[in-house]
Protein backbone atom coordinates (compact mmCIF):
# COMPACT_ATOMS: atom_id res chain seq x y z
CA UNK A 1 0.00 0.00 0.00
CA UNK A 2 2.73 2.43 0.94
CA UNK A 3 4.70 1.73 -2.22
CA UNK A 4 1.63 2.39 -4.37
CA UNK A 5 0.96 5.68 -2.56
CA UNK A 6 4.57 6.71 -3.17
CA UNK A 7 4.24 5.72 -6.83
CA UNK A 8 1.18 7.94 -7.19
CA UNK A 9 2.97 10.83 -5.47
CA UNK A 10 6.00 10.42 -7.75
CA UNK A 11 3.98 9.79 -10.93
CA UNK A 12 5.38 6.28 -11.43
CA UNK A 13 2.47 5.10 -13.55
CA UNK A 14 4.15 1.91 -14.77
CA UNK A 15 4.57 0.78 -11.15
CA UNK A 16 0.92 1.55 -10.40
CA UNK A 17 -0.23 -0.48 -13.39
CA UNK A 18 2.23 -3.32 -12.74
CA UNK A 19 1.00 -3.66 -9.14
CA UNK A 20 -2.67 -3.83 -10.13
CA UNK A 21 -4.14 -7.32 -10.54
CA UNK A 22 -5.26 -7.83 -14.16
CA UNK A 23 -8.14 -9.93 -12.79
CA UNK A 24 -9.25 -7.09 -10.51
CA UNK A 25 -12.02 -4.59 -11.03
CA UNK A 26 -9.70 -1.57 -11.31
CA UNK A 27 -7.47 -2.86 -14.10
CA UNK A 28 -7.94 -0.95 -17.36
CA UNK A 29 -7.01 -1.46 -20.98
CA UNK A 30 -5.54 -0.29 -23.22
CA UNK A 31 -2.50 0.26 -21.05
CA UNK A 32 -1.32 3.40 -22.88
CA UNK A 33 -4.65 5.16 -22.31
CA UNK A 34 -4.71 4.16 -18.65
CA UNK A 35 -1.10 5.31 -18.19
CA UNK A 36 -1.96 8.70 -19.70
CA UNK A 37 -4.98 9.08 -17.39
CA UNK A 38 -2.88 8.15 -14.35
CA UNK A 39 -0.11 10.56 -15.36
CA UNK A 40 -2.57 13.44 -15.70
CA UNK A 41 -4.17 12.62 -12.34
CA UNK A 42 -0.82 12.39 -10.57
CA UNK A 43 0.37 15.68 -12.05
CA UNK A 44 -2.76 17.55 -10.94
CA UNK A 45 -2.82 16.11 -7.43
CA UNK A 46 -0.84 17.17 -4.39
CA UNK A 47 -0.14 14.22 -2.07
CA UNK A 48 -0.04 15.33 1.57
CA UNK A 49 -0.06 12.08 3.50
CA UNK A 50 -1.08 8.47 3.95
CA UNK A 51 -2.40 6.96 7.16
CA UNK A 52 -2.88 3.21 7.44
CA UNK A 53 -5.94 2.82 9.66
CA UNK A 54 -6.15 -0.97 9.77
CA UNK A 55 -4.94 -4.04 7.95
CA UNK A 56 -5.62 -7.75 7.83
CA UNK A 57 -4.31 -10.59 5.72
CA UNK A 58 -5.31 -9.09 2.35
CA UNK A 59 -7.19 -5.91 3.23
CA UNK A 60 -5.94 -2.41 4.08
CA UNK A 61 -8.05 0.54 5.21
CA UNK A 62 -6.27 3.85 4.74
CA UNK A 63 -6.82 7.58 4.69
CA UNK A 64 -5.17 9.77 2.07
CA UNK A 65 -4.89 13.54 2.25
CA UNK A 66 -4.86 15.08 -1.21
CA UNK A 67 -5.37 18.46 -2.81
CA UNK A 68 -6.91 18.50 -6.27
CA UNK A 69 -7.43 21.71 -8.23
CA UNK A 70 -6.69 23.70 -5.09
CA UNK A 71 -9.31 21.93 -2.97
CA UNK A 72 -8.71 19.41 -0.17
CA UNK A 73 -9.83 15.95 -1.30
CA UNK A 74 -9.20 13.53 1.55
CA UNK A 75 -10.73 10.08 1.38
CA UNK A 76 -10.77 6.74 3.15
CA UNK A 77 -10.58 3.51 1.16
CA UNK A 78 -10.73 -0.17 2.03
CA UNK A 79 -8.50 -1.99 -0.46
CA UNK A 80 -8.27 -5.67 -1.23
CA UNK A 81 -4.99 -7.17 -2.38
CA UNK A 82 -4.17 -10.52 -3.95
CA UNK A 83 -0.88 -12.36 -3.92
CA UNK A 84 -0.51 -14.44 -7.07
CA UNK A 85 2.99 -15.85 -7.46
CA UNK A 86 4.05 -14.30 -4.13
CA UNK A 87 3.71 -10.67 -5.26
CA UNK A 88 1.09 -8.38 -3.70
CA UNK A 89 -1.27 -6.77 -6.23
CA UNK A 90 -4.10 -4.28 -5.77
CA UNK A 91 -7.40 -5.99 -6.65
CA UNK A 92 -10.21 -3.64 -5.65
CA UNK A 93 -11.11 -0.82 -3.35
CA UNK A 94 -14.18 0.95 -2.02
CA UNK A 95 -14.57 4.35 -0.42
CA UNK A 96 -15.53 4.13 3.22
Amino acid sequence: MRSRYAAYALGLVDYIIDTTDPAGTKYKTPRAVWASELKDWCETTQFLGLEIMSSSKNMVTFKVNLVQKGKPSPYIERSVFTQPNGRWLYFDGVMV
